[in-house]
């Protein structure tokens, strides 16, 4: 909000309009504790009062109409709302209409005005956003009303004010429980947050799997950003390998075109590679087997399921998604396994 505030741009230009995957925004954090904290805000809360940004989320992913399953009061600040109808009549962007017509429509939503117990100064932070975030602050402070927000320094500016918020998370996990959602939505939801290009997004194989076959399984930013939070310093890359190769193992298992499994295992591997060297070249004595073994996990099973065109289309590759000269051993490995599938596969044919 500071960001979009100081630089004069409207928040909706901001996070609707998403092209750098390299540019991430802070939305959670996947520490168990963290996510206590937030699920138990969410659970004792009878009221919780939206801003701009959770709203718009909501809307990207489908989930407004689910708010009113909830069994809590939706609250909105009026000045939001005109925040929202302005942005509007200034631009065309598909989730902020279904925005707008949801909140003029929807008979489970409350607007808000300012409370008269209102005195809650938030400062020189003031300063740097918008009135109508002002305002649901003062709000939120003066009713004891928990905040929804996926901004994270917001969440943790209202957190140091002895305030109460959440983000979606407890939200989506609610709709999960409730049987709202079953594995292949949820999976799309996580598609839609990826293309905010948030941090940190939790995914399985299946979600991933989900998000790629729905993108005629081509790398595009939202599916790069997933599997490139493998670099940020928080992540435990170790997950991440586990992940990488159930999923290479659905995708060669799959009717799908040589030319987009090659890139999905070249894109992985140079995730993999780039952490491994980052994690060597900073310590010499950390333990890199489980990557190493992440990486041949990975790239047998793309052997071992490839079909004879595949494998044609992976052997001249090898050397450039390696790099011969680091890793002249697996690399050499890994071309002996392409070439006697290959003769195998041959073989069976006559």
């Amino acid at each position: 909000y500071v960001f979009v505030h100081e630089t004069g741009r409207s928040l909706v230009d901001f996070i609707c309009v998403r092209q750098d995957p390299e540019f991430t925004i802070e939305f959670t954090v996947l520490e168990q504790t963290f996510v206590s904290e937030l699920l138990e805000a969410y659970k004792d809360a009878r009221v919780l009062l939206f801003d701009y940004l959770s709203l718009l989320d909501l809307s990207k992913i489908g989930l407004l109409g689910y708010l009113e399953r909830l069994g809590k009061r939706i609250a909105v600040h009026e000045r939001l709302f005109e925040e929202i109808q302005n942005d509007l009549t200034m631009r065309e962007y598909a989730e902020l209409r279904v925005l707008w017509e949801f909140l003029r429509k929807s008979k489970s939503v409350e607007f808000i005005s300012d409370s008269p117990e209102a005195n809650f100064a938030v400062g020189e932070i003031g300063e740097h956003i918008d009135e109508w975030l002002v305002r649901t602050l003062a709000y939120s402070k003066a009713e004891n009303v928990p905040l929804v927000t996926d901004d994270l320094r917001l969440l943790s500016f209202i957190k140091s004010e002895q305030m109460t918020g959440m983000n979606i998370v407890p939200i989506i996990s609610q709709l999960r429980e409730q049987g709202h959602l079953d594995k292949p939505a949820y999976s799309t939801v996580i598609g839609g947050l990826a293309e905010r290009f948030y941090v940190f997004l939790s995914f399985d194989h299946e979600d991933l799997s989900t998000i790629v076959f729905a993108d005629d399984y081509k790398v595009t930013p939202r599916s790069f950003h997933l599997v490139n939070q493998i670099v940020l310093r928080e992540s435990d890359w170790r997950s991440f390998a586990q992940v990488f190769v159930k999923f290479i193992k659905r995708l060669w298992c799959a009717d799908v075109l040589p030319g987009d499994k090659i890139a999905w295992l070249g894109v992985l591997t140079q995730r993999i590679v780039f952490v491994a060297e980052r994690e060597i070249a900073e310590d010499n004595q950390v333990d890199s087997k489980p990557l190493a073994t992440g990486l041949s996990l990975m790239w047998r099973e793309a052997i071992d399921n490839g079909c004879a065109d595949d494998l044609e289309g992976l052997l001249p590759e090898v050397d450039k998604m390696l790099d011969n000269k680091k890793f002249p051993d697996i690399t050499e490995h890994f071309k002996k396994r392409i070439k006697a599938k290959l003769h195998s596969l041959r073989a069976d044919e006559r």
